[in-house]
């Protein structure tokens, strides 16, 4: 073929040059096509004319349509490759398809249970189905498109998870889970950082194409755009082809800005989610049977309190006569929590099972092993840990918003627990030395101490060694959030007045189906 422009992906060609030649190589095609026993599909096909007279952009159209009149001629508003605009002309049209597509999928998603339609709207059916549009045209440049779609997405939001969503709690789900949000991204948000990337990524094929193709010129809106947001140096050369190294300093921005706007029970949750480790439950697949599918009201306040949306209506608690917040906050710290014994429960069978799956048989309560107030450890293993010795564990979590841990909690992440963890070392400071105590402290909002990380990384690593699976760590992080999560949601619910009978067989289930 000779038209100067001759690109293939699979079954989709794009031919582009002088109508003669365009013409000539079409003919080729067909016949060339036939003896492979293959034919164009001409009600497929397109045809663009640009560049020249008007006159000369109707004779070339004509001259292809004489091949076939089922071609279809295309406006520029129209022209797409591969579901991607060709022009900026044809990106408004492109989002308006997609937005419609996303309330049609939203709507739809609504008869599964909340958990099931939140996992496959962050992880399917929102951005992914975005992203290669914003990677390959400047939609960024179309905020008012991209704030359209972002608003069928938070109405999608608010309806999956049954919460209400101010601006504040909205900005903050749409950031990464790394930065204590849902990891449902916001189009308007992710376009430039996504773009940016992209055309870094193939601005060497292009200037081979093209030797006019330079692409500092081509984006120096988008570097200025993204210097205005972002407020620091351009990525190095080197890293612009990472979106994450677009993405990453905006959305530090956006969490800083959320910080710096909280009160201390603000700043307390905001700082605890933000954790590695608090984020954990999101990314684990929704299944029945391996225990990590959230039920609908459990679901409804994990998101809410991560989010700081309001859960309830103000009223007097069932368990204790306290009063209680819209946002449910007294129920972690209930002295009569209905989910506190079954939380605690649940992570010592987790950490017990973790142990016996890394080949270190383990036992809980075991008896003969007492503190000075007469208690018993929460566990310990039956073989030598380290250094000879048998480990011995308990388990604490404590509510990151609580009046006795907030000034804490609120200074860092995990403080809270690392000071829990603190008490129990002193609690069982005469051990004897044939034993290693590790203390194992978490908190409501996901944060983990200094010694459950180390614990549990230590557990993952002999457990990825002994099991063969590679994400062992990841995945009983996961399960260890998905009981915090349930343990949280319980408590919360158990302040509306229930029988504490009922509340601990509701949450008794739940922890039933993850073992």
């Amino acid at each position: 073929m000779n038209s100067p422009l001759n690109l293939w992906y699979l079954d989709d060609g794009v031919l582009a040059g002088d109508a003669a030649t365009v013409v000539e190589d079409l003919k080729l095609l067909m016949v060339e096509g036939a003896k492979l026993g293959l034919e164009l599909n001409f009600a497929k096909c397109e045809v663009f004319s640009f560049g020249g007279g008007l006159e000369e952009q109707k004779t070339g159209v004509e001259e292809v349509l004489r091949v076939s009149a089922a071609i279809r001629v295309v406006a520029v508003s129209d022209l797409t490759l591969l579901g991607a605009p060709l022009l900026t002309d044809a990106i408004p049209l492109v989002m308006e398809e997609k937005t419609a597509q996303l309330g049609r999928l939203v709507s739809r998603v609504s008869i599964l249970s909340s958990h099931h339609a939140f996992f496959l709207l962050k992880n399917c059916l929102a951005l992914p189905k975005l992203l290669y549009v914003l990677r390959c045209s400047p939609v960024w440049q179309f905020s008012g498109k991209l704030q359209e779609f972002d608003a069928v997405l938070r109405r999608g939001l608010v309806s999956v998870c049954n919460i209400r969503l101010d601006n504040t709690a909205w900005s903050q789900a749409t950031l990464p889970v790394a930065l204590g949000g849902l990891g449902l991204r916001r189009a308007d948000e992710l376009s430039l950082p996504a773009y940016l990337a992209s055309a870094h990524s193939v601005s060497t094929i292009a200037l081979a194409i093209t030797a006019t193709f330079h692409v500092e010129q081509i984006l120096a809106a988008g570097y200025a755009e993204w210097s205005t947001r972002a407020a620091v140096p351009l990525p190095e050369p080197d890293r612009r082809t990472f979106q994450r190294d677009w993405d990453q300093p905006l959305a530090d921005v956006q969490f800083a800005r959320l910080l710096a706007a909280a009160d201390i029970v603000g700043k307390a949750r905001l700082r605890a989610v933000a954790t590695k480790e608090s984020g954990s439950w999101l990314n684990a697949l929704p299944l029945t049977a391996l225990g990590t599918h959230l039920i609908d009201n459990v679901f409804r306040v994990a998101v809410g309190l991560r989010l700081g949306a309001p859960l309830c209506i103000p009223h007097t608690c069932g368990q204790c006569g306290g009063p209680v917040d819209q946002f449910g906050h007294h129920g972690l710290s209930c002295r009569f929590s209905a989910g506190r014994h079954s939380r605690h429960t649940a992570l010592n069978e987790l950490i017990r099972q973790a142990l016996s799956s890394a080949e270190v048989p383990a036992t809980k309560e075991p008896p003969g092993l007492l503190r000075e107030d007469g208690k018993r450890p929460d566990g310990m293993t039956l073989t030598p840990w380290k250094d000879g010795k048998s480990l011995v564990w308990d388990v604490t979590c404590v509510d990151s918003v609580a009046l006795s841990h907030l000034v804490q909690a609120s200074s860092g992440a995990g403080k809270a627990a690392e000071h829990a963890e603190q008490l129990k070392v002193v609690k069982y400071s005469t051990l004897p030395d044939d034993y290693i105590f590790c203390p194992v402290g978490f908190e409501t909002f996901g944060s983990w101490g200094p010694s459950a990380k180390l614990l549990l990384k230590e557990i993952g690593k002999r457990g990825k060694m002994f099991s063969g699976e590679r994400r062992f760590s990841e995945f009983l992080s996961q399960r260890v959030g998905i009981a915090v999560q349930r343990g949280n949601a319980a408590s919360v619910l158990g302040t509306a007045g229930q029988e504490r009978d009922l509340a601990a067989v509701f949450y008794v289930l739940q922890a039933r189906e993850s073992f």
